[in-house]
């Protein structure tokens, strides 16, 4: 009794997409980023749109100290190189702080 083994591959199907991804994982994919994006843009939205007529929706969701410090930054070096630090009651020298907000 003898056994042979074939050494030769199988032809590869046609049918199957490049790289083994399917046109369903491909929408699958596309439905869980724009329903994400739509969760994530929710709270921004909500505070655009009940802002009252008299005041403008900054964009500031989270982190609002660290915003408010990157704020004092670049507001305060438009007009000085050296700024000091105003986030703080107590009294320091000025100093350079960030040069993103200087170059900006």
């Amino acid at each position: 009794m003898t056994v042979t083994h074939s050494s030769a591959t199988p032809a590869p199907n046609r049918a199957q997409p490049a790289l083994g991804i399917a046109a369903a994982e491909w929408r699958f994919v596309l439905i869980v980023i724009v329903a994400l994006w739509l969760l994530t843009s929710t709270p921004a939205l909500y505070a655009y749109l009940s802002a009252p007529p008299d005041k403008q929706f900054m964009g500031v969701v989270l982190n609002v100290p660290d915003h408010a410090q990157y704020f004092m930054w670049f507001r305060e070096h438009q007009s000085a190189f050296l700024i000091n630090n105003k986030m703080t009651p107590e009294p320091n020298q000025p100093l350079f702080f960030n040069l993103l907000w200087w170059v900006l």
